[in-house]
């Protein structure tokens, strides 16, 4: 499966998509702020299932450097 290199303007690092359902606007600005996080290592990484979350996407892979953000690990978990 392939992904696209989403063009989100204002994003400060690339997100890459295996997402196959269109993104709505609230999901484009999450993914916007969290590009912009200045820990963010590479590139954001969106799965086939993600969707809304509370401060990032669930189904988001989100690699940091030197940071672990704790709303990027299971906020869908419990």
């Amino acid at each position: 499966m392939s992904y696209n290199k989403l063009n989100i303007s204002g994003a400060q690092t690339d997100v890459l998509s295996w997402v196959t359902h269109s993104m709505s606007s609230d999901e484009m600005d999450m993914l916007r702020n969290v590009s912009r996080l200045p820990c963010i290592y590479k590139h954001v990484a969106l799965m086939p299932d993600a969707h809304l979350g509370k401060g990032s996407m669930v189904g988001s892979v989100i690699a940091t450097k030197d940071a672990i953000i704790p709303a990027t690990v299971g906020v869908d978990i419990g």
